[in-house]
């Protein structure tokens, strides 16, 4: 029927309306107390099962209207002018009530209990189905869905629900305990934390401050059981939609038949929109034991039902002032009470139960009236586990109720004692049950009494809740397993840390009055010498904890710091590092001051210390290095610290550098230079960058408070060296650093000089040229017009578009200048399309390439007479692969034109442009140029239809299609999905963790992978700082300073073609006639150079050729050494610049005919002037030359400048030709 079309099914109803009324008048007795009892055989119970399957199909699918007048006045009464349209409705509710209360009714012995449990199952489906079809008053529900006449003898929960089963719920199942739900709870509770329900005083808040829980890594098995656990026992509940697929179906049969009329189309209307409403309805449940009875659905269907007509009136009646409703809707009464009727039987209980899990935010409004109830009946321990010999467990069942309680938000009253009472029983009973030997089930329940702890902190203080159930796990021992010891232990502290992070106090006279404190301190000392360790890091936590949250009482404080103390010293004297470094570690995360008095004991062992005792010992220095006296703490630290900065050891080198960083405010000149030339030497080619990061902000540090360290040469060049990092995020940092006002001047012409005098060192000479560009730019950010309008005036300027001739990459036409007015395809007539245009563009551009295209560029014209214009920014020929289908989900691209997408012509002629009809466009790929698919390419298929590979070899998993089964899109109402919940793991080869397994190495290679090429790629990284969209006009209004300066910054700190030229025409820029003031610094780089740059030698040969048209006081020029020039250009490679730089020089010496200034000479003497150093210009020229293979060149300068013999001449004449 689900399948049928709304004409077809209105005409099954009618056809059969008479046979079936028949049999369900039988159903009906009118007189109870005369008619005798009847006995129903198996064929008369299976004919009215399919009866009521019928029926409650019909109503469920087709409206009142629909019902009343078709089925009922035209097909039942034939049309008779005196009926209603109810007839059909009443007869049904009458029969479907007394068949679901089984009234006067016996069955044969061949009819089993199970087949007639299903009758009045299907009864009570169809009765519910007429009902929320029909009527419009809630006392219709109340009477016929959820009341009992006890008198009559009429029940209802005792004949839909399964009496015979015992339920047993497991505690370890493969379904999602809502893990996701559990974290946006705690997260919820977090933010909240209400003031009303503290617990404490205004002073306890100052004292007390607030703290993190304990984590729960504990309680984690290995990271490959944890990655399983997360993927089953902790994923989302799969759910599974009853007939919501075939409703769909239905829909899809009903477009291809048109309607007949507006009549016909108003049913057909009033037909989808019940059909989605049943499919909506069928939300998804987890199929258990309890949601796999018939009714639960029909159930939870009327509750959705009664909301949507009735939840407006039941919100107006009379709320309460703190939230929630005084009076429950008589449905909901009687279900209440129904469920504290100690006489009901336990199914019935939990059956009531499951359907307040399954829509908790219907009884929300009515937490206060279902609190005690529910709670009640968990303390009462009636659910039972799945083993029946074990101990009770934390099973599904009760997360279940836990998850509702919490969603709830209900706090118990303040004035009601008995509901705060139950509270602490019901966590008390939580706490108990926390206890299974997987340790991620532990984690979960963990999770959920720390839910209820916060929730409820201020009731469960005042109805004194204890330290009992901890302290007995904590004491716990099993001398059968010492695993099972090891859970206990660790629930017992978890729970001690969930209490006193709450507030409560860690020892309380009147809470723990039943508990012997010196036995309660011992037991938590003694789990810090405990063999797992974890158990004592929680140990250490919770003795941290208690140290922090007994301050008010120092008598305690000090009790408790003894013990710790004296369990310390013991592991001192065994040397036990490993667990004494990571207790104390743990107590220092509540209780930092409790290190304190162990700091020489600590140093004293370092030399012993290795690997993690050496990093927690150095990460507990650092804890407390900006609190005690910091000289003190340096030198005890002196003697060893050369030994960390060298050690390559974990984060040993990481932690001693921000150690350093809190201690040096408060050092001295004297101590910075016991350890600064071992620092710089053993971090400046650090390979780690986050060791390097926190090298340079030391440096930095340092920089800003020692003023002697300036002047040092090694410490200055290692800052320099910060500015050519490797690592983008160090290099920006030091950009920074240099380019504060303290630092550098604002002015340029002495920012230039610092440049040039102090940030130059041969050793970086390779990164000075970008580094100094960029820092030179950096002045323009100062600017008040640097994010300023340069072109504002643009701002009503007019865009037209203009047509152009996208055909010049494939001219048909040899020799045709592009554009031009004779070209066959210029742009005055080139084909153009509106961006609204639809038409059809097939065949136009189906001609070869070689073949007269005239025809077809005449017919383009013709269609596109109407004109419109083609965008210069053209749409991209390649296409994204998968798309977003108009109604969301994807789809497949080859077939875009069934979702209203445009089609896409591609042209062999044109093959650089494909033009969009319509309002998008989509390509695939796969086709050629004349629209038709490649041969061997198989057609796209949408994302849900690929098979995706989990892993490779015979485990692969495949996904199907769901749109191939029927199903629709992810999160539709069509989606079916398997059903897992109770599925167990498999065992063997099948196992989920060896999937696991091979994903998690998997995972570690693509890592390492990505790290390698992450690195490669940050050394050709390209920043896009500008990027239009189709069809985007472009933004010359909106240009700024900055839109150019910045991309010029990012170029010259990557090209040292880019950063010389800017630089040498910025430098000539600034030093305008003030050029005399920058001939020292660039004598010294000319001096100190190594040549070994040939980005820096061309800057500099670039400003000596420069300043050659500068004069000084005198009127003369500079002059340079000729040697240093030559020797700096030849081994530089930068030949034409040091010939013309050289050339230049001679030219000026013939012209000032003056001693030119030298630089120093190893030899002694006084240097050569005059024709001496003119000679040594002519030398170096000719070894440029040669050096350029210009063999006519060099003989020339040999023959006229260099030589004075005719021997010499003629054997430099015949070199050349050997």
């Amino acid at each position: 029927m689900k399948k049928l079309s709304t004409t077809l099914l209105i005409d099954a109803i009618g056809s059969h309306i008479h046979p079936l009324m028949r049999i369900v008048t039988q159903c009906k007795i009118e007189d109870t107390v005369v008619q005798p009892v009847i006995t129903l055989d198996k064929s008369t119970v299976v004919t009215r099962l399919g009866v009521f399957y019928i029926i409650e199909a019909a109503f469920r699918l087709l409206p009142d209207a629909i019902i009343r007048d078709r089925s009922t006045k035209q097909a039942y009464m034939k049309g008779d002018a005196n009926s209603k349209g109810t007839e059909v409705t009443s007869e049904v509710i009458k029969a479907a009530h007394f068949v679901k209360a089984k009234i006067k009714v016996e069955y044969a012995p061949e009819v089993t209990p199970q087949l007639a449990l299903e009758l009045h199952c299907t009864a009570y489906n169809a009765l519910a189905s007429v009902i929320s079809c029909t009527q419009k008053q809630d006392k219709f529900y109340t009477v016929f869905c959820f009341s009992e006449n006890l008198m009559k003898k009429e029940l209802l929960w005792e004949n839909i629900v399964d009496l015979s089963v015992h339920h047993r719920f497991e505690v370890e199942t493969n379904f999602a305990i809502a893990n996701r739900d559990i974290s946006a709870l705690y997260s919820k509770a977090m933010q909240k934390q209400l003031p009303t329900n503290t617990g404490g005083t205004t002073q306890d808040a100052v004292l007390r401050p607030r703290t993190r829980f304990m984590s729960s890594e504990y309680l984690a098995d290995s990271s490959l059981s944890q990655e399983i656990s997360n993927s089953a026992f902790f994923s989302k509940p799969e759910r599974y939609n009853y007939g919501s697929g075939d409703a769909a179906d239905s829909d899809a049969m009903d477009v291809d038949q048109p309607p007949s009329n507006n009549k016909q189309n108003e049913v057909e209307a009033a037909v989808a929109a019940k059909r989605k409403a049943a499919a909506g309805a069928d939300e998804g449940i987890e199929l258990d034991a309890l949601n796999s009875n018939p009714c639960m659905m029909a159930i939870l269907n009327l509750l959705d039902d009664m909301v949507a007509k009735f939840g407006a009136e039941w919100s107006a009646a009379q709320p309460k002032p703190g939230g929630g409703m005084s009076i429950l809707p008589p449905w909901m009464k009687a279900m209440l009470e129904k469920f504290k009727d100690s006489r009901s039987h336990l199914n019935i209980r939990l059956f009531i139960v499951k359907i307040v899990i399954n829509k908790p935010e219907v009884f929300q409004p009515y937490a206060d009236h279902w609190f005690k109830p529910l709670v009640s009946f968990v303390i009462a321990d009636e659910i039972g586990n799945a083993d029946p010999n074990a101990a009770p467990g934390f099973h599904y069942f009760l997360r279940d109720i836990c998850l509702c309680l919490l969603r709830w938000e209900y706090v118990p009253a303040i004035a009601v004692m008995e509901e705060q009472r139950l509270a602490v029983q019901f966590v008390e009973i939580l706490m108990k049950r926390c206890f299974y030997p997987v340790q991620r089930v532990v984690a979960s329940n963990i999770a959920i009494v720390r839910l209820f702890v916060i929730r409820w902190q201020g009731a469960l203080m005042r109805a004194e809740l204890s330290k009992q159930v901890p302290f007995e796990y904590i004491t716990r021992e099993n001398v059968k397993s010492s695993a099972k010891t090891k859970v206990a232990r660790m629930i017992g502290l978890q729970l001690l840390d969930v209490m006193l992070v709450n507030n409560f106090d860690i020892y309380d006279l009147k809470l723990d009055a039943g508990i012997n404190k010196s036995k309660f301190f011992d037991a938590i000392m003694s789990n810090l010498l405990f063999g797992s360790v974890s158990v004592y890091k929680p140990a250490a936590l919770v003795v941290g904890l208690a140290l922090n949250r007994s301050r008010p009482q120092a008598l305690l404080r000090a009790e408790i710091e003894q013990l710790a103390r004296i369990k310390i010293n013991g592991l001192f004297e065994k040397d036990d590092q490993i667990r004494l470094f990571h207790i104390l570690d743990k107590i220092c995360t509540h209780e930092p001051e409790f290190v304190d008095p162990f700091f020489k004991k600590i140093f004293n062992m370092f030399r012993r210390l290795r690997g993690d005792a050496k990093v927690l010992a150095l990460q507990l220095v650092l804890l407390r290095a900006n609190d005690v006296d910091k000289e003190e703490m340096f030198m005890l630290l002196q003697p060893r610290l050369n030994d960390l900065l060298r050690h390559k050891e974990g984060d040993c080198q990481v932690i001693t550098l921000r150690i350093l960083k809190a201690l040096c405010p408060m050092l001295n000149y004297g101590h910075i230079t016991t350890f600064v030339d071992h620092l710089i030497e053993s971090f400046e080619a650090h390979s780690d960058e986050k060791t390097r990061e926190e090298y340079y902000l030391l440096l930095q540090l340092m920089y800003d408070n020692f003023v002697e360290l300036r002047a040092s040469i090694p410490f200055r060049l290692a800052l320099l060296k910060g500015l050519a990092d490797d690592c983008p995020d160090i290099s920006k940092a030091m950009f920074a650093f240099w380019d504060a006002p303290s630092r550098l001047d604002a002015v340029p012409l002495e920012r230039l000089k610092k440049l040039v005098a102090d940030l130059y060192a041969s050793e970086v000479e390779r990164h000075w040229v970008r580094y100094a560009s960029v820092l030179l730019l950096k002045l323009c950010e100062r600017s008040h017009t640097y994010e300023g309008k340069l072109l504002s005036d643009l701002e009503k300027a007019e865009f037209k578009d203009i047509s152009i001739d996208a055909s010049y990459a494939y001219r048909p036409q040899a020799m045709t200048p592009l554009f031009s007015p004779d070209s066959q395809y210029g742009s005055s007539d080139f084909l153009s399309f509106s961006a609204s245009q639809d038409v059809d563009m097939a065949g136009i551009f189906s001609q070869s390439s070689d073949s007269d295209t005239s025809s077809a560029v005449a017919a383009a014209r013709r269609i596109a007479a109407g004109g419109g214009a083609f965008k210069a920014t053209q749409q991209p020929v390649f296409q994204q692969t998968q798309s977003v289908a108009p109604g969301g989900g994807t789809f497949d691209i080859s077939a875009a034109s069934q979702y209203g997408y445009s089609q896409n012509i591609q042209m062999k002629t044109f093959q650089a442009v494909t033009f969009t009809m319509g309002s998008s466009a989509s390509s695939s790929a796969t086709q050629s140029a004349d629209g038709f698919k490649k041969p061997g390419l198989p057609a796209r298929r949408p994302v849900n239809a690929v098979q995706i590979s989990a892993t490779q070899g015979d485990d692969a998993m495949e996904i199907d299609d769901p749109l191939a089964s029927g199903g629709g899109l992810p999160g539709d109402s069509k989606s079916v999905t398997v059903w897992k919940r109770f599925m167990k793991t498999p065992q063997g080869a099948h196992n989920p963790s060896y999937f696991f397994a091979r994903k998690h190495l998997k995972k570690m290679k693509e890592d390492q992978n990505l790290q390698r090429e992450r690195a490669r790629q940050r050394l050709h990284q390209v920043t896009l700082f500008r990027k239009y969209r189709q069809g985007e006009l472009p933004d010359t209004a909106a240009l700024t300073p900055k839109s150019f300066v910045e991309p010029l910054m990012a170029l010259t700190s990557r090209d040292d073609i880019m950063a010389r030229l800017f630089l040498s025409h910025l430098f000539q820029k600034i030093c305008q006639n003030r050029f005399e003031e920058m001939r020292g610094p660039l004598q010294r780089m000319l001096d100190e150079t190594p040549s070994s740059s040939t980005a820096f030698i061309y800057w500099l040969l670039r400003v000596l050729y420069d300043s050659f048209d500068s004069e000084d006081d005198a009127g003369k020029a500079a002059m340079w050494d000729p040697l240093l020039l030559g020797t700096a250009a030849l081994k530089s490679i930068n030949f034409h610049m040091g010939a013309m730089t050289i050339e230049k020089q001679i030219l000026l010496m013939q012209q000032q005919k003056v001693r030119p200034s030298t630089a120093k000479r190893k030899a002694a003497g006084d240097p050569p002037a005059g024709a001496a150093n003119t000679l040594e210009a002519w030398l170096q020229l000719s070894k440029i030359f040669k050096s350029l293979v210009d063999d006519d060149v060099v003989l020339s300068i040999y023959t006229k400048n260099l030589s004075s013999l005719q021997e010499t001449k003629v054997a430099m004449e015949k070199e050349p030709i050997g």
